[in-house]
């Protein structure tokens, strides 16, 4: 191994995510690029922390280098890689499960264009519940210790990025801590909707298959679900039958949300949004647009724009405009771009705007 490359950390800076969440950038300078692949150097930036509602946690970033038959180390590309180092939560003697979900992004500095080069959005959910008893009537301190790969990116460095033979790379983080009671109603619920217990009710999917449900439940969330359905049908148990355009999966999700005010995982944030808009939950609809936020890439910010004109979405249309500002350069034409200024030219001039 060679010796360790000059590294420059610049300390967390708060920033604001999305207009809405917190979040975190660490700048990562790393002073000669090309030695660490000729000498085959490990190169990983300092540990830093990010502390956020009772949770402390340490992190690093990581390049690593892909090897050709001979075992030697290839120029490009190279893997971005997130690492959680530990994590400390304070919290009372309460039976929990302990969840962060983590949302991450990189970018690399492209010095011909003086701006960053932002890569897609992603996420992740890391349990750090502590696996020690726990002590009734006592603040607990939880750590978990083992080093965690929560996200990786593969990206080709150019010339562009090169600064004197170094680049930087930056890393946004967005932290949302859960903690999940044990035993909840919300949980003790859904339980028994996944077993069909005590249902009263089904709920026909476009797919054809019938999901049992709780009449009770679903009129408290949202009175449309029971009462705008274009049929209500009687099975040969002499339930009732109503009928929703939506798929298996759709419809899973949607219950989930209607009983625990969760979902995980969020496989259709776009399907999902449609019926969270149609039966009034502002609630989902929160989860669907945040999740739409991060899918923003220079490829899909056209067709989500879209997206949040159409369901009045104005956080993910903020952010779509915001990122055309940011990133103007790097902007791939799609054809969601010729129906927004045909169909949308306010939005269209919106964004024009922007750019």
């Amino acid at each position: 191994m060679g010796d360790k490359l000059e590294e420059v950390s610049i300390p967390v800076e708060v920033i604001a995510r999305n207009l809405f969440d917190l979040g975190f950038k660490y700048t990562w300078k790393i002073g000669d690029y090309l030695k660490g692949v000729d000498s085959q150097t490990v190169v990983d930036s300092p540990v830093f922390n990010i502390s956020v509602n009772g949770l402390s946690t340490k992190w690093s970033l990581g390049l690593r280098y892909w090897s050709d038959e001979n075992g030697m180390q290839l120029t490009n590309p190279v893997v971005i890689c997130l690492n959680l180092v530990s994590a400390c939560a304070v919290h009372n003697g309460i039976d929990v499960k302990e969840e962060l979900q983590v949302r991450y992004q990189f970018g690399i500095w492209n010095n011909d264009a003086k701006q960053y080069e932002v890569c897609p959005m992603g996420c992740k959910s890391v349990d750090v519940t502590d696996t020690c008893p726990s002590q009734a009537n006592l603040r607990l301190q939880q750590t978990a210790c083992k080093l965690q790969s929560v996200g990786t990116t593969e990206i080709v460095i150019l010339d562009r990025h090169l600064m004197h033979k170094g680049i930087e790379i930056f890393c946004k983080i967005m932290l949302v801590r859960e903690q999940v009671e044990q035993n909840t109603l919300a949980l003790d619920l859904w339980t028994k909707l996944r077993n069909g217990e005590d249902c009263d009710i089904k709920i026909r999917t476009s797919d054809g298959n019938l999901i049992p449900a709780h009449r009770t439940i679903l009129h408290c969330r949202s009175s449309l679900i029971s009462l705008n359905q274009e049929t209500i049908e009687t099975d040969i148990d002499g339930q009732s039958v109503i009928r929703v355009d939506m798929t298996t999966p759709i419809l899973t999700s949607f219950l989930q949300y209607v009983y625990t005010d969760r979902v995980d995982p969020l496989d259709n944030p776009q399907q999902l949004l449609k019926s969270a808009v149609k039966f009034k939950l502002p609630g989902l609809k929160a989860i669907c647009e945040k999740a739409l936020i991060d899918q923003i890439s220079p490829s899909t910010v056209a067709s989500l724009l879209l997206i949040a004109d159409t369901y009045q979405c104005d956080l993910l249309k903020k952010s779509g405009l915001a990122y055309c500002g940011e990133n103007s350069r790097s902007i791939v034409k799609t054809v969601s771009w010729k129906v927004m200024e045909e169909l949308k030219p306010k939005l269209f001039e919106e964004v024009c705007d922007q750019m």
